[in-house]
């Protein structure tokens, strides 16, 4: 049971996005650093969008929403 759960949850949530995007989009994945207890760790965010530069755009106002809540990302970009 502990394994269906995860798949179950994981085809959910594809289902239910997969009829609001566009066919002509692609998966990105941007990475930013962050400072967690003293300890550099590396966190990454998934975007489905029609181009790089959309995901990028996004990635940066997700960055920018961090900032303002006091912490400090490093963007190490998107590809």
């Amino acid at each position: 049971m502990k394994l269906f759960t995860p798949i179950w949850l994981t085809a959910l949530l594809l289902s239910g996005n997969a009829g609001t995007a566009s066919a002509g989009n692609t998966y990105y994945l941007c990475s930013y650093e962050i400072h967690e207890g003293g300890t550099p760790v590396v966190r990454r965010v998934e975007y489905y969008e029609p181009t790089l530069q959309a995901a990028q755009r996004k990635f940066e106002a997700f960055l920018r929403d961090l900032q303002a809540q006091g912490k400090a990302p490093r963007n190490l970009g998107c590809r």
